[in-house]
């Protein structure tokens, strides 16, 4: 289990998340100047405000995907910390697991997904998709529709989640 420890300020800090197709074998807080990381807005094809920019020589077209309604970004960090199960619940017949403890140093409600000279899109980019479809998946799981047409929180059958396991892999 997962337990998050929200930052010590009243309001957490914004940032801005970038999903760039390259592989940077770094972690953690980058100096990043407008020297390197310079991000405008161009028309390619027809669409207006296109996010570009060029890295390591190579044009980059971005495409924001906001983040659906009711779901906040984090930007988390793992600690050494463990919390217990309280004692209280000890006695109960089902053991509680121990919870690994985050700290939480930012959130986000949008992620730029950058693609070398092309516009990134659901049909052709992996990430675009699987974030797409994230999405999709989440309401379906967290909800169902009644005989009154109302939503409930409740899980989806477990039939409907095959069918949808196949569809998505193409079975």
């Amino acid at each position: 289990m997962l337990a998050i420890q929200h930052p010590p300020k009243s309001a957490p800090v914004a940032c801005i998340v970038n999903l760039l197709p390259c592989n940077i074998r770094h972690t953690g807080p980058a100096n990043a100047s407008t020297k390197h990381w310079t991000p405008t807005t161009s028309t390619v094809s027809g669409v207006n405000d296109v996010p570009t920019t060029y890295f390591r020589g190579r044009k980059l077209l971005g495409n924001d995907l906001i983040l659906p309604e009711g779901y906040t970004g984090a930007v988390l960090e793992l600690t050494d910390n463990v919390i217990m199960p309280d004692e209280e619940d000890e006695d109960e017949e089902d053991e509680q697991p121990e919870k690994k403890q985050f700290v939480q140093h930012a959130e986000f409600g949008k992620v730029t997904v950058w693609a070398h000279e092309e516009l990134p899109n659901e049909a052709g980019n992996n990430v675009m998709r699987g974030l797409a479809e994230w999405g999709e998946w989440s309401k379906r799981i967290h909800s169902w529709e009644d005989d009154d047409g109302d939503d409930e929180e409740v899980l989806v059958e477990e039939e409907e989640a095959k069918k949808m396991m196949e569809v998505r892999e193409g079975k």
